[in-house]
Protein backbone atom coordinates (compact mmCIF):
# COMPACT_ATOMS: atom_id res chain seq x y z
CA UNK A 1 0.00 0.00 0.00
CA UNK A 2 1.27 3.46 -0.72
CA UNK A 3 0.44 7.02 0.57
CA UNK A 4 0.74 9.62 -2.15
CA UNK A 5 2.65 12.77 -0.59
CA UNK A 6 2.13 14.69 -3.60
CA UNK A 7 1.58 15.31 -7.34
CA UNK A 8 3.98 16.56 -9.45
CA UNK A 9 3.37 19.39 -11.93
CA UNK A 10 4.52 17.90 -14.69
CA UNK A 11 6.55 14.32 -15.71
CA UNK A 12 9.51 13.23 -13.65
CA UNK A 13 11.94 10.53 -14.03
CA UNK A 14 11.49 7.16 -11.94
CA UNK A 15 14.58 8.46 -9.39
CA UNK A 16 12.24 11.24 -8.41
CA UNK A 17 8.93 9.22 -7.89
CA UNK A 18 9.55 8.20 -3.98
CA UNK A 19 9.77 12.17 -3.30
CA UNK A 20 5.63 11.59 -4.16
CA UNK A 21 4.92 8.06 -2.61
CA UNK A 22 5.17 6.36 0.61
CA UNK A 23 5.30 2.63 0.93
CA UNK A 24 3.24 1.57 4.21
CA UNK A 25 2.79 -1.84 3.29
CA UNK A 26 3.35 -4.56 6.59
CA UNK A 27 6.11 -6.78 6.82
CA UNK A 28 3.92 -9.16 6.95
CA UNK A 29 2.45 -9.03 3.66
CA UNK A 30 5.53 -9.43 2.69
CA UNK A 31 6.23 -12.52 4.43
CA UNK A 32 3.13 -13.77 2.99
CA UNK A 33 4.78 -14.46 -0.59
CA UNK A 34 6.78 -17.46 -0.76
CA UNK A 35 10.17 -17.02 -2.39
CA UNK A 36 9.52 -20.05 -4.43
CA UNK A 37 6.05 -18.79 -5.82
CA UNK A 38 8.08 -15.14 -6.21
CA UNK A 39 10.88 -16.67 -8.34
CA UNK A 40 8.56 -19.11 -10.71
CA UNK A 41 8.00 -16.61 -13.42
CA UNK A 42 6.67 -18.42 -16.35
CA UNK A 43 9.77 -19.30 -18.17
CA UNK A 44 9.25 -20.79 -22.09
CA UNK A 45 12.36 -21.26 -24.23
CA UNK A 46 12.84 -18.04 -26.51
CA UNK A 47 10.76 -18.59 -29.91
CA UNK A 48 8.12 -20.91 -28.49
CA UNK A 49 5.68 -17.66 -28.83
CA UNK A 50 2.46 -17.57 -26.23
CA UNK A 51 0.88 -20.38 -24.40
CA UNK A 52 -1.71 -22.63 -25.89
CA UNK A 53 -4.75 -22.98 -24.22
CA UNK A 54 -3.43 -26.43 -22.81
CA UNK A 55 -0.29 -24.86 -21.77
CA UNK A 56 -1.92 -21.86 -20.22
CA UNK A 57 -5.05 -23.70 -18.39
CA UNK A 58 -1.50 -25.81 -17.07
CA UNK A 59 0.41 -22.92 -16.24
CA UNK A 60 -2.80 -21.63 -14.14
CA UNK A 61 -3.44 -24.56 -11.69
CA UNK A 62 0.14 -24.67 -10.85
CA UNK A 63 0.08 -20.66 -10.04
CA UNK A 64 -3.62 -21.34 -7.91
CA UNK A 65 -2.39 -24.13 -6.17
CA UNK A 66 0.88 -22.27 -5.08
CA UNK A 67 -0.42 -20.02 -3.44
CA UNK A 68 -3.05 -22.28 -1.52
Amino acid sequence: SYIVKGVPKSRVGAKLVDDYLENITPEEEYSKLEPGFMAFQGYRNRGLGRPTKKERRTLDEFRDSAID
